[in-house]
């Protein structure tokens, strides 16, 4: 598996992967640790991976094309691009709360602790992550919004203007108040894939790569000024090089593997934006204190051989 997760993050075998998710404004300056708590309480062992989000993990999104499975969660209460200009000495980066706001997602210095969850509370026979769906769509069905592995030609509808206090890349939906966009901004959008084929390691960093631009093209396509937020995490799991057998060398969008990935990233990420949209306009949800019976998903690691 290759991660950018802030538990177990890195290249290497993992067992299991963990989202938790976290109240806006999370202050604890060790989250590995929090991850590594969960991790332990849920009954998980070995390595795996930890992830974080201000987003509901409820309202996960999924797509499979080819066998690839996409499992997302998307929040865009503070999105930003990826190239912005520097911010003056005394100001916020792009993508970061100004004076008096609260970070979405992710560790402050000198903030109070706050308690997580873990996405999916599972058993110790049972990973913290989605499976696949029954007669999931082939590999040569296209996910929705592409035509023959193009974009639509269709843009997405025209946004209202965007009123002075709304965090950068944010487009409200029509009706909606600054005043409820400012009530409502968890984020993060962490993703999670699993190829079932032996990849080199350059061709899992190629996949890596991929995802995160189908990711973008998802955004783009559902009218966010952003290339993400500031703490996304990305997870590609494929399986163990199997000794004599050479492993895919490319991971590029136009490989085998690499479009099958971008399609079903493209897919669920898609599909958790206008979920986030959704969301905003009606302000926040109201949470659980632990997890419940819908939490619980099948787990997308346990497939015929090993993960790495």
């Amino acid at each position: 598996m290759l991660s950018s997760g802030v538990l177990g993050g890195g290249l290497g075998e993992r067992q299991w992967v963990v989202n938790a998710e976290v109240r806006a404004g999370y202050g604890r300056t060790d989250p590995d640790r929090h991850l590594a708590g969960l991790a332990s309480a849920a009954g998980l062992s070995g390595p795996g991976v930890g992830l974080m989000t201000a987003a509901p993990v409820d309202e996960v999104t999924r797509a499979e094309d080819g066998g690839v499975t996409a499992v997302v969660t998307t929040g865009l209460g503070v999105p930003t691009w990826a190239a912005a200009d520097e911010p003056p000495a005394d100001g916020p980066r792009a993508g970061e709360p100004r004076a008096g706001e609260r970070a979405a997602d992710g560790p402050q210095t000198g903030q109070p602790p706050a308690d997580g969850r873990a996405a999916d509370g599972p058993r110790a026979d049972e990973r913290p992550v989605d499976g696949p769906p029954a007669g999931g769509p082939r590999g040569d069905q296209r996910a929705g919004g592409l035509r023959d592995g193009r974009r639509a030609a269709t843009p997405p509808d025209t946004p209202p203007a965007t009123p002075p206090d709304t965090p950068p890349g944010v487009r409200p939906a029509s009706g909606r108040s600054s005043a409820a966009a400012a009530a409502h901004v968890p984020g993060t959008v962490n993703i999670l894939v699993v190829v079932p084929a032996e990849v080199s390691d350059a061709g899992l960093v190629n996949l890596a790569t991929t995802a995160t631009e189908a990711k973008v093209q998802a955004l783009l396509d559902t009218g966010h000024d952003c290339s993400g937020t500031a703490s996304d995490a990305v997870c590609v799991a494929v399986r163990s090089p199997v000794p004599g057998r050479a492993p895919e060398p490319f991971g590029g969008p136009r490989s085998l593997w690499g479009s099958r990935l971008a399609r079903a990233v493209y897919r669920a990420v898609r599909e958790g934006a206008e979920l986030d949209r959704a969301r905003r306009e009606h302000g926040p949800a109201a949470g659980h204190p632990a997890p419940v019976p819908g939490c619980r998903h099948p787990d997308v690691l346990a497939r015929e051989g090993t993960v790495a």
